[in-house]
């Protein structure tokens, strides 16, 4: 158990992830809030920023079916992180993060990159050099991810702290690349800007501008087809292949430049070969063809018949034979013909997206250039059943309920019975539901409506009177909600008396009672919330801060043990801080008990710290994992705070959890802690112990 809570809680410092670094603080986020202590998010332009420093403490975003992540894997495809403090200390699992989001991006020194996985291509750029420590993308572990390197206009120098897949196909060189340091290695082909004034690429290998040295030699090019000036091979030009024929002209031949081959031809004008070209590994064979007259060869490559390796020599009256004369010089680049732009590698047209000279060009099936707009896929508008409410710019008024857009006030009265209410995507801000006596919803799942109330792209506040949800139908694998504000936007209750009950979902549909994308704020009133079964059951969420400073909470969540995605049962799930003032009762039903990603049933789960000067019970039911009250952060007990969590039954498995009360740090500062459990009791001592009762009741 203490291998997996290190896992869960030290593995989760956000390390390499933070060396991500971030491309630029949004100038106005559209949606954002708190995760944990110290860490915020925003969102704008379907990119998530996560900023903050010191650990991340929430494992649970280390799983792709978690509250977090699967809000923002919804709306956002690109995700850009800074760890402000400099750490490099992991914390999100690279595989979970990589197949949640499709873009990653940060900055590196004074530059930015961007790994997108829909083109499988990684982008340098900005101004100046690459830094000489930790590229970033490296947190992902896998280098597969990309097979397209682009380095832009602005990038100088490459560092040796640049780090590719060996199968990156292609590495595309900006103007003012410059190489001296390091060189991206490429199987298929290189293109370099025409402005670069150092590099030209020509047939898909890399050379000096002036043609006369080869840099490099993608591995899988056997064109055979060089540069007509071509003289020297630079260190490293050739990688491993069964056999070279070294071009007619070559004078000079660098270190490792040959890539070590089982037959080599080597023509009569080289002068000069590094003797690192010589050294060959246990059991490797070379067969140099070479005239009898190119006494440089012999010399490099003389005969061996060792234990260790062996050189034979094939000599020859001439090496024209392996020639068959120089190729008149091929089409490649940029060509007009009939008033269509082409792009030609070694005389083939390209008939395939291409980044070229720092952009994407899009060719059709016999080469001709296209000028495609992106195309961008907008959201549908939000559904509604009948008897339900769609409200958007347009006022509307009904036996019960008024809708004042330019106000953003809807008005519900005694004696409305609605289905369901969703605001469009064109309402933004915050909205206010006046509650003016008792309303009822009744939304119908499965015919259109994912959610009783809903707000996608506006807060929501909620005042007074009475309001209740009493769910039904089924959505078939959906998520399903009862109250639904989007990723960043707040609810608040103030005086409310709510009853939510939502109906059973099957399938892989997440069930959700009260859900904020953003912060939560209960100020008075009652709540009763109770979520059906499903696949991931939580009774009240919020992504952000939940602050609750007076009145009545009961919580309760559905099962999710009958699911075979692992999911979770929580009856409060908390991703920032909370303060806890009022009266709370939260449970959380059954959950799988069985799988390798810790499927928990929890009474409450909060990421940051929990503070209560209330009185809180907190109980599970069965799980995998079995907690009472799962803290990440700090708890704190205020002198008048009450606290009683109970653990339910877990799997009897060594890595599985019974824990009445899990937290980070226990602060008590007065009131009562009381952890009652059936199975196991394990209680984190804290830093600071007051006047106060702690008393553990073990059971079976």
């Amino acid at each position: 158990m203490m291998k997996k809570t290190f896992k869960r809680i030290l593995s989760l410092a956000l390390s390499a992830v933070c060396a991500l670094g971030l491309t630029g603080t949004p100038a106005a986020a559209s949606a954002g809030g708190k995760i944990s202590p110290g860490w915020s998010w925003s969102v704008q332009d379907r990119t998530l920023y996560l900023s903050g420093s010191g650990g991340m403490h929430h494992w649970d975003m280390d799983y792709t079916d978690s509250e977090f992540w699967r809000e923002v894997g919804a709306v956002c495809d690109t995700v850009s992180l800074n760890f402000t403090d400099g750490r490099k200390d992991n914390g999100l699992s690279p595989y979970r993060i990589r197949d949640r989001f499709s873009v990653f991006t940060g900055s590196w020194g004074s530059l930015t990159w961007r790994l997108d996985q829909t083109t499988s291509s990684l982008t340098i750029s900005g101004s100046g050099p690459m830094p000489e420590e930790n590229a970033p993308w490296t947190f992902f572990g896998s280098l597969e991810l990309f097979r397209h390197v682009i380095i832009e206009d602005g990038v100088t120098t490459v560092s040796a702290a640049f780090v590719q897949s060996a199968a990156c196909e292609t590495v595309t060189l900006g103007s003012t690349a410059d190489l001296s340091k390091a060189c991206p290695v490429a199987t298929t082909a290189y293109y370099v800007s025409g402005k670069n004034p150092r590099y030209l690429s020509y047939c898909g290998m890399l050379y000096s501008k002036d043609g006369s040295t080869l840099i490099r030699c993608p591995r899988d090019n056997q064109s055979g087809v060089y540069h007509q000036n071509l003289k020297v091979l630079g260190d490293n030009a050739f990688t491993k292949r069964e056999k070279l024929v070294v071009p007619q002209g070559v004078t000079t031949i660098g270190k490792d430049a040959l890539g070590f081959p089982s037959v080599l031809v080597l023509p009569d004008s080289v002068t000069s070969i590094d003797p690192s070209n010589n050294q060959y590994g246990r059991y490797c064979s070379l067969r140099l063809i070479c005239s009898k007259k190119n006494t440089a060869a012999q010399k490099a490559f003389p005969t061996r018949n060792g234990d260790y390796y062996t050189v034979t020599h094939q000599l020859v009256d001439s090496v024209s034979s392996y020639y068959t004369g120089r190729p008149g010089v091929p089409k490649y680049g940029w060509v007009k013909e009939n008033g269509s732009w082409y792009f030609y590698e070694a005389d083939q047209r390209i008939t395939e997206t291409r980044r070229i000279d720092g952009r994407d060009w899009t060719f059709d099936a016999a080469g001709k250039r296209l000028e495609q707009p992106p195309v961008r896929t907008e959201k549908p508008p939000l559904p509604c059943n009948t008897g339900g409410l769609l409200l958007g710019q347009t006022p509307q008024s009904g036996k019960g309920y008024q809708w004042e857009p330019g106000k953003k006030l809807l008005t519900l009265s005694s004696g409305a019975r609605l289905g369901s209410i969703q605001f469009e995507e064109t309402v933004t801000g915050t909205v206010t539901v006046q509650l003016k006596g008792s309303v009822t919803l009744s939304p119908v799942y499965g015919q259109g409506v994912l959610s009783a109330l809903a707000a996608e792209k506006a807060g929501l506040v909620i005042r007074g009177g009475s309001l209740k949800i009493t769910g039904s139908g089924n959505a078939g694998g959906q998520d399903v909600y009862g109250i639904r504000s989007g990723l960043g936007q707040d609810i608040t209750l103030d005086g409310v008396r709510l009853t939510l009950n939502t109906a059973r979902v099957t399938g892989a549909g997440y069930h959700g009672g009260l859900c904020s994308g953003g912060n939560l704020t209960v100020r008075g009133g009652s709540l009763s919330v109770t979520t059906g079964d499903g696949s991931k059951c939580t009774a009240i969420r919020a992504l952000s801060s939940f602050d609750f400073p007076s009145g009545t909470i009961t919580a309760a969540s559905g099962s999710s043990a009958a699911n075979p995605l692992d999911s979770g049962s929580y009856g409060l799930y908390i991703c920032g801080e909370s303060r806890i003032g009022g009266q709370l009762t939260a449970a959380g039903g059954d959950a799988p008990t069985r799988s390798h990603t810790y499927p928990m049933s929890a009474g409450i789960y909060t990421v940051g710290s929990l503070e209560i000067t209330g009185s809180v019970r907190a109980t599970s039911s069965t799980g995998y994992d079995a907690y009472g009250m799962y803290i990440v952060g700090d708890l704190t007990i205020g002198k008048t705070g009450s606290l009683t969590a109970k653990n339910g039954s877990r799997t009897p498995t060594n890595t599985a959890s019974g824990i009445s009360i899990h937290s980070g740090g226990l602060t008590l500062n007065g009131g009562t802690v009381r952890a009652e459990s059936g199975a196991t009791v394990q209680l984190s001592a804290g830093v600071f112990f007051d006047t106060v009762t702690i008393t553990i009741n073990s059971g079976r």
